[in-house]
């Protein structure tokens, strides 16, 4: 008696599981939790360098005293408040493209086959941003207020006015960072980067405002905010640390296109198409996922023989690659179909306009 392995592992574990979620689960899930996990992970790389660099910085610059730049409340709280929210938020909810996209361009699913989230040389790259971003803030910081710069009262910014407004500008900037990798933007990821930023000007008003909590730092929030030029310093460290991001995603995306940004841009077009129509009065559905057996055929006779393996990493049955392929080659076939009627087109019309 030959017993099926699929039917005792499911009578093992108590649940049964459909090809539909096996595609679901290995195409789309599979590869968003591979990207999703991927940037969490370069992302504590990088905003752990930016601060860690700055104390780096000052501590040389300072003569290797014992000194700290930053509070040790607003140390503490980085990685749990400060810097928290907007990446978790990121993780949990961020997609470069659509589900039917997934299943109708299968190539996508490479990403993670070829590692091109997550490896050494990206660890590095974003470490090494990291410590350009936190040159930029600590050098910005003292070229911008330490010559000639001064308050309202004619008096210049002491280590407890510089400190606030480099850890504002390392908040502002770190969190700033993950807008500019977001693909997939909902109001939660509007809301995780206010409530942070809100959250840090909040805490740094109320700590200052007691003198037996903040002890030299008493009043040293009003005394910053007081000054037009700690607003302008933010919007000048902020442009200057993500424009160049900013600039490299964009000659990236427009002259070394990867497959998943000519899928946004099929995306995009698919979407305005759409909102065309229904401006017109037409019923446009968004497109939903279908997958119907390979050979209807072979489902008909009762001939439920193991398919060929198809090469597609993880697959325990490929049912859906071999769907996804075939949709793939159908579609091929009619652009092929359509070039060679064009063709006969042509070579017809200029057979009739030739002279005789």
């Amino acid at each position: 008696m030959k017993i099926d392995d699929s039917l005792l592992a499911t009578s093992l574990v108590n649940f049964g599981w459909s090809h539909t979620q096996d595609g679901q689960v290995l195409l789309v899930h599979g590869r968003l939790s591979y990207i999703r996990t991927s940037r969490l992970v370069l992302y504590s790389f990088y905003k752990n360098a930016v601060l860690s660099v700055c104390l780096l910085l000052f501590v040389c610059n300072s003569l290797f005293s014992a000194q700290n730049m930053f509070d040790s409340i607003s140390l503490a709280g980085f990685n749990v408040v400060f810097a928290a929210i907007p990446i978790v938020f990121f993780a949990i909810l961020d997609q470069d493209v659509k589900a039917e996209q997934v299943f109708a361009h299968p190539k996508l699913y490479e990403i993670g086959q070829r590692g091109e989230q997550f490896g050494l040389g990206l660890l590095w790259a974003w470490f090494g941003y990291g410590i350009f971003h936190a040159f930029i803030i600590y050098f910005g910081m003292l070229m911008f207020f330490e010559w000639g710069v001064i308050n309202q009262d004619g008096t210049t910014y002491d280590l407890w006015s510089i400190a606030i407004i480099g850890f504002s500008a390392v908040v502002l900037v770190v969190n700033l960072k993950v807008a500019v990798e977001t693909y997939y933007w909902t109001w939660l990821n509007y809301l995780g980067i206010a409530v942070t930023l809100g959250f840090w000007f909040l805490y740094s008003i109320i700590y200052t405002s007691f003198p037996e909590i903040a002890g030299q730092e008493y009043y040293v929030t009003q005394h910053v905010w007081a000054s037009p030029s700690f607003w302008f310093f933010l919007v000048i460290i902020t442009c200057v640390c993500l424009l160049p991001d900013m600039s490299f995603r964009y000659i990236y995306r427009n002259y070394f296109p990867e497959t998943r940004h000519v899928v946004q841009e099929i995306q995009m077009e698919g979407r305005l198409e759409r909102k065309k129509l229904r401006q017109k009065g037409f019923v446009v559905k968004k497109p939903t996922i279908m997958m119907l057996p390979l050979d209807s055929s072979v489902k008909n006779s009762g001939d439920h023989t193991q398919k060929p393996h198809l090469g597609y990493a993880f697959a325990q049955d490929d049912h859906a690659a071999s769907q996804f392929s075939l949709s793939l080659g159908s579609l091929l076939k009619k652009q092929i179909n359509k070039r060679k009627a064009k063709r006969a087109a042509r070579k017809k019309k200029v057979k009739i306009d030739m002279p005789l």
